[in-house]
């Protein structure tokens, strides 16, 4: 995905690539970082603070953690 040009909404619909980037430098829980998941549908849920609009909460299933990605990780969901 191209750097967006406004912060994505909470609820608007994401596809993980298959390949993530390595998520150091990011600084969130443990949990956080193991809930990240490869070629996965979700929602944003939010901007992860202190990290610039870069990086973005995403909710795969409810009651999971959150799981950070960078904006560069995902792309809009095909509905």
């Amino acid at each position: 995905m191209h750097c967006p040009t406004y912060i994505l909404e909470k609820g608007f619909p994401v596809r993980t690539h298959a390949a993530l980037e390595s998520p150091v430098g990011m600084v969130v829980p443990p949990a956080n970082l193991a809930a990240r998941k490869a070629g996965a549908q979700g929602t944003i849920a939010g901007v992860v603070p202190g990290h610039g609009s870069d990086v973005y909460w995403v909710q795969h299933e409810a009651g999971e953690p959150l799981a950070p990605y960078c904006y560069t990780e995902f792309e809009p969901a095909d509905g």
